[in-house]
């Protein structure tokens, strides 16, 4: 018997050779849909960073939404990523040794926010950012700040490299131009699950009495 699921909680099933991850969505409050929810990319990318070798994700609230191989590497790749960031001491302390706090704070809810709720809509950031700071910086003739832009946009352009090689860029990469930040459109194109009754659950619900 399936050990049972507590609400936001996740298990990991061996299927075959697959590991599947399964997450209980019983009153989240939120739709478990990737395409549709920012919060549910998040929370699903920051359980992917803590087990990053499985295979198919389910959501599970009385009904199975399972999202295939190819659409939950593409998260794979992208918690990867956010692992990979966290860790760089220096990336997200940028400038805290010269009082940058305005570009540190915009490197933290990019790395720690976007990139997981919304990494097409962070990589059109990025874009945007690298752009304004390349034109301000042909502006400038203090050599710290000089120095300081030149930093920040090499750190954003690294963060920018590494997101252009995933999968779920590459797969909409013409499509974003003029694509804004918290639209989920594209994501309706990238990820579709298969929905699925929950056998367990409908199992639950029958052997409740109705007078319980």
């Amino acid at each position: 018997m399936a050990e049972e699921q507590k609400t936001g909680e996740y298990s990991i099933v061996k299927q075959g050779k697959e590991d599947v991850l399964k997450i209980s969505m019983e009153n989240v409050g939120y739709s478990p849909s990737l395409e549709n929810s920012a919060l549910c990319m998040m929370q699903t990318i920051s359980k992917l960073a803590q087990v990053p070798g499985v295979g198919r994700i389910i959501f599970s609230n009385g009904r199975n939404y399972e999202y295939n191989y190819e659409q939950t590497q593409m998260l794979v790749e992208i918690s990867g990523i956010y692992n990979h960031l966290i860790k760089q001491k220096n990336t997200l302390t940028f400038g805290l040794d010269e009082g940058d706090s305005a570009r540190r704070e915009v490197i933290q809810s990019l790395i720690i926010n976007l990139l997981r709720s919304d990494p097409l809509g962070c990589y059109v950031e990025l874009r945007r950012i690298i752009r304004e700071e390349k034109i301000r910086l042909r502006g400038l003739t203090n050599q710290t700040e000089i120095r300081l832009t030149q930093m920040y946009v090499s750190l954003l352009d690294y963060i920018l490299g590494l997101l252009e090689r995933t999968k779920l860029v590459q797969r909409v990469r013409d499509a974003l131009e003029g694509h804004v930040v918290g639209d989920r459109s594209l994501y309706k194109i990238i990820f579709s699950p298969i929905i699925t009754p929950d056998f367990m659950y409908t199992k639950l619900m029958s052997r409740i009495p109705l007078n319980g």
